[in-house]
């Protein structure tokens, strides 16, 4: 038995209390959903109390929104979006290989997150103000 961290039971307990009906996203949400499965079936809970979804699509959720509310033609949008992502990825790139590790992975997702935002809404004012 170990005798140092906390009890699988508690930490799935607190995850689903804490993130129960809020949005989770993963880089490789099939990979990460298998052990997050796991974890909540161990803690005796069911194992899709909590869900991932794929970055990707949440990015390309959001600037299809700041767009759509930017009055940007549709068949602007996904040029708009396609450059946004290529930009972005390469910028993540050149960051080199990912840690592989929780946290600085996490932070590593919320830049580029931030950065797909605030490439999204430079481009959406610069609509505006061509109409």
């Amino acid at each position: 038995m170990n005798s140092e961290g906390t009890p699988l039971e508690d930490v799935a307990k607190r995850m689903v209390s804490v993130l129960t009906g809020r949005k989770l996203y993963a880089t490789a949400p099939s990979w990460d959903g298998k052990w997050l499965s796991k974890l909540l079936r161990a803690a005796g809970l069911p194992r899709h109390a909590l869900r991932l979804e794929d970055t990707e699509m949440a990015h390309r959720r959001i600037m299809r929104e700041v767009l759509r509310d930017a009055e940007v033609p549709e068949e602007l949008q996904r040029s708009l979006m396609q450059a946004i992502l290529a930009q972005a990825q390469r910028n993540n790139e050149e960051l080199g290989p990912a840690a592989h590790r929780a946290l600085a992975d996490a932070r590593r997702e919320r830049n580029l997150w931030l950065d797909i935002h605030r490439r999204v809404q430079e481009k959406a004012a610069e609509a505006r103000n061509l109409h």
